[in-house]
């Protein structure tokens, strides 16, 4: 990383597609390492370039790839300008694909999940069209719609699909992103062992690529099956590691459009709720669950149904476990409090 940026900054500053090319490729590499206000900067500059370069494919790529780093309305505006864009090239091109794949992201995670449905369905067809192998994690994909429509049998056969190609592939970030998936199906489905191995090797091939994210989320459905195995005190373990992970990760003012504010975050810290509860700290699960409601309305996330459940099963008891004044200072913190300081202070 340091031997690229310092190219960068010694090369020639003017506009080139080169060096559009050249930040376009570091960009991903900062996010990946938690450099989030880099990698910002850097996208300003790229996209400034690309609309000075006049070049519409490169505009078209730089707006899609930089799409991931933005908010989710800036990142779905980005994506739609570049789907228009696409109007205006008399060439087709496989790279249509891609972003109707980044399209349907950007939907799922927001809950829109019939969208999200029709675009990745446009982005199979593009990959069989052209036989790209990049276009692979289709049946990931729907899977992942399917988990969070509670259907748990169908989204563990899809997604074992895509966990066997990434495996067949050897690519070991397509292989952590299913593995982790597979794995939290499995802790459903009480196939606990299968689930342990499955999330100790995601949570490997993740410390191997240094993606702390990756690590953050493994390091929940850890907790969360261990939680489900009776080892109390090994679920806070994992669950105070992967809070700690993710606010390194979490910029020091976060609203509710950042893509900082994650689905699986959000369900991490339901998960930290449940192991509240289990550990006889009913205050901090109030706050948690309160959390885990507020931040859900904010990107229009439902938690899959078995932790919906989970998370309304345990309501009851911690609710009778404080007092009306208790319970309502707790849940004002978790309606009140900036995600950072949540993730710093629930287990201190």
């Amino acid at each position: 990383m340091r031997w690229i940026e310092t190219i960068l900054a010694h090369s020639d500053q003017a506009d080139s597609r080169v060096r559009c090319e050249a930040l376009l490729a570091i960009i991903p590499l900062l996010t990946f390492i938690g450099r989030q206000q880099d990698a910002l900067t850097y996208i300003a500059q790229t996209k400034a370039m690309a609309y000075r370069l006049e070049e519409t494919m490169l505009l078209i790529r730089v707006l899609a790839i930089t799409s991931q780093n933005l908010d989710r309305d800036e990142g779905k505006a980005a994506v739609a300008e570049a789907l228009k864009l696409f109007d205006s090239v008399e060439e087709e091109s496989s790279f249509i694909g891609a972003v109707y794949m980044l399209y349907g992201d950007l939907l799922r995670e927001t809950g829109e999940y019939t969208a999200a449905k029709e675009y990745y369905q446009k982005a199979d067809e593009v990959g069989r069209r052209y036989g790209v192998v990049m276009f692979g994690g289709h049946e990931g994909n729907l899977g992942r719609l399917a988990l969070q429509e509670g259907r748990l049998s169908e989204a563990h056969a899809l997604i074992s699909k895509d966990v066997q190609k990434t495996r067949q592939l050897n690519n070991q970030k397509g292989l952590a992103d299913w593995l982790v998936r597979l794995g939290e199906i499995e802790t459903y489905l009480g196939q606990w062992e299968v689930a342990h191995t499955y999330l100790q090797e995601c949570f490997q091939l993740m410390e191997t690529m240094g993606n702390l994210r990756g690590q953050a989320d493994v390091s929940a459905g850890l907790g969360y099956l261990a939680l489900q195995r009776g080892e109390v005190a090994t679920a806070v373990s994992y669950l105070q590691n992967s809070f700690h992970w993710y606010a390194e990760l979490i910029p020091p003012t976060t609203g509710s459009k950042s893509r900082a504010l994650t689905p699986e975050l959000i369900d991490a810290i339901l998960r930290a709720g449940l192991v509240a509860a289990a550990h006889q700290q009913p205050t901090q699960a109030a706050t948690l669950f309160t959390a885990v409601t507020r931040f859900s309305a904010a990107i229009n996330h439902t938690p899959s149904p078995p932790l919906a459940q989970a998370m309304n099963g345990a309501l009851p008891a911690v609710q009778a476990a404080l007092s009306t004044a208790d319970y309502q200072t707790a849940t004002t913190l978790g309606r009140e409090r900036p995600l950072l300081e949540l993730l710093k202070q629930t287990w201190t």
